[in-house]
C-alpha cells in the first residue's frame, strides 16, 4: 500500500509530461525569432529539400523530399556530369553520398572520426567536397558532439579535412585546418589565382569573444592548398548561418544563407570579401505552404550548365503526437517515410 501512494506522484508528473508534449507537438511549438523551425525536432525529423531556379534569385520548391532524413548537406558535380548529395544520415548517424541521377547511396569511408566505430558521442556534419587541379579530392567536415548544434557547443568545434584519390576512401589530415573555437558549416569556393577560400559560420569574434547580439555571423579564411587556411579580417555577413557561394559567370559571387529570422536570403559581391545584401527571400520560413515542411535553412547550390541554380535545403519536419514521441523514442532507428 506505501509502495503504491509513493508511486501515485511520479505517475502523475510522467502524465503531465506526456501532455505537456502533446501539447507541443500538436501545435507545432515555434520558437519566436527561430527561423520557425521546430525546436523539438531530433535529426530523424530533418529533411532534405531541393529547389530550381532559371536566375539565382527566384526559386521553386520541389514538393517530394530529396532525402529524408537527412540534413547538413552540400551538392556536388559527378565527373560523368551529374549530381551527387553528401549529407548527415540522421538514421544512421553517418556521413553519406548518394548519386541522384542512378540513386546510388554510399557511407563516407573515413579512418577516425568519421569512420564506422568514431569515438563515443561523436558526429561528423556539415560536409564540404571540392576537387583540386591535381585531381585530390577533399572533403571537409566538422566533428561535433551528437545531440548539440555545433555552433553552440560549449567545447568549441573545428573544421577538419579528408583526402582522397578515388572519392571512396578517405584520409583525414592531422589537426583542424583552422584554428578557433565554433567554426562550422565550411563552404570552400575556388579563386581565379589557384587560392581557395573558406566561409564558415561562428558565434563568436576573431577574438574568442560571443557577438554583442549573440547571433552567428560569416567569415572567411585563405588557404594555397586547402590543408591550412589563415583567418581574413572582417566579418563577410552579418546575422548568416551556413552560407553556400557561388562564383558568377560575368565575375563576382553570390553568397546564399539562413539569418536568425528564419528563411533563406543572399548578398552579391565583386571580391568575395565585401557582401551587399540583396532585396526579397530566395526562399521563405514555410518552404511548402501547405505542407508540414518548415524551417528553410542551411542552402547548398549549384551552378548548372544552363545558367540556373540547383538548390537543396533542411528543413524539419513539423512533428504531431503521437509520432512525435514514438521518433523520439526510436532515436537511431528510421521513421516510416512521409508525404510532403
Amino acid at each position: 500500500m506505501t509502495a503504491r501512494l509513493r508511486s501515485r506522484p511520479l505517475v502523475a508528473i510522467a502524465a503531465l509530461l506526456v501532455l505537456a508534449l502533446s501539447v507541443f507537438a500538436l501545435r507545432g511549438l515555434r520558437w519566436p525569432g527561430f527561423a520557425e523551425v521546430v525546436p523539438f525536432a531530433p535529426p530523424l525529423f530533418h529533411g532534405v529539400l531541393e529547389a530550381r531556379s532559371v536566375d539565382g534569385l527566384h526559386f521553386e520548391v520541389l514538393r517530394t523530399p530529396l532525402r529524408f532524413p537527412a540534413e547538413t548537406q552540400h551538392q556536388a558535380w559527378t565527373p560523368e556530369g551529374g549530381r551527387r548529395l553528401f549529407f548527415f544520415d540522421g538514421h544512421d548517424e553517418q556521413l553519406k553520398v548518394l548519386d541522384l541521377d542512378f540513386a546510388e547511396l554510399e557511407s563516407l569511408e573515413l579512418e577516425g572520426d568519421c569512420g564506422a566505430d568514431p569515438p563515443p558521442g561523436t558526429a561528423c556534419v556539415d560536409p564540404c567536397w571540392l576537387q583540386l587541379p591535381d585531381g585530390r579530392q577533399l572533403l571537409y567536415y566538422v566533428a561535433a558532439p551528437r545531440g548539440l548544434d555545433p555552433a553552440l557547443s560549449p567545447g568549441g568545434v573545428q573544421v577538419h579535412v579528408a583526402v582522397s584519390q578515388d572519392g571512396r576512401r578517405w584520409r583525414p589530415q592531422p589537426g583542424a585546418v583552422l584554428q578557433g573555437r565554433s567554426v562550422v558549416d565550411p563552404d570552400v569556393v575556388a579563386l581565379p589565382d589557384g587560392r581557395l577560400r573558406m566561409y564558415f559560420t561562428s558565434v563568436l569574434d576573431p577574438g574568442g569573444r560571443p557577438h554583442q547580439d549573440g547571433l552567428p555571423a560569416v567569415y572567411s579564411a585563405i588557404s594555397d592548398d586547402g590543408l591550412r587556411f589563415e583567418r581574413e579580417p572582417g566579418q563577410r555577413l552579418a546575422d548568416a548561418s551556413a552560407s553556400a557561394t557561388l562564383a558568377l559567370p560575368g565575375g563576382g559571387y553570390r553568397s546564399y544563407y539562413h539569418p536568425f529570422a528564419g528563411g533563406i536570403v543572399s548578398a552579391r559581391s565583386t571580391d568575395g570579401l565585401v557582401f551587399e545584401s540583396e532585396p526579397g527571400e530566395r526562399l521563405p520560413a514555410e518552404p511548402l505552404p501547405g505542407s508540414r515542411w518548415v524551417g528553410s535553412a542551411s542552402p547548398a547550390v549549384l551552378a548548372s550548365p544552363d545558367g540556373g541554380v540547383w538548390m537543396t535545403l533542411n528543413a524539419a519536419r513539423e512533428p504531431w503526437f503521437p509520432f512525435n514521441l514514438l521518433a523520439v523514442a526510436r532515436y537511431g532507428r528510421e521513421p516510416e517515410p512521409v508525404a510532403p
